[in-house]
């Protein structure tokens, strides 16, 4: 909560938690990929506001624990657009 991501022009990516810049890459390799997932959404949402195009997905939730993973998949059951989820585990299959 509060949380807020922010894009540099030179596509520096950081998360501001508590009135404090927070590098991506200083973040764990999941809390990072939940980050850039949702960067993808947006912009995806900015540049294809119809949703014409369909989201594309590879392993995108290798590094998400059960919470993580529950909760990208309920986020992904809710969007507007088609999106091919990509992945080679099957608790992703089982948590649709």
């Amino acid at each position: 909560a509060g949380e807020k991501i922010r894009i540099e022009p030179e596509e520096m990516i950081s998360v501001t938690r508590n009135g404090r810049d927070i590098d991506v890459g200083s973040l764990s390799t999941a809390a990072a990929q939940e980050v850039l997932l949702s960067v993808r959404l947006s912009r995806l949402d900015e540049e294809d506001p119809d949703a014409l195009v369909p989201m594309v997905l590879d392993d995108v939730f290798a590094n998400f624990d059960t919470d993580r993973l529950n909760a990208g998949m309920k986020m992904l059951k809710g969007l507007q657009r088609q999106v091919i989820l990509l992945t080679c585990q099957n608790r992703e299959r089982d948590a649709l």
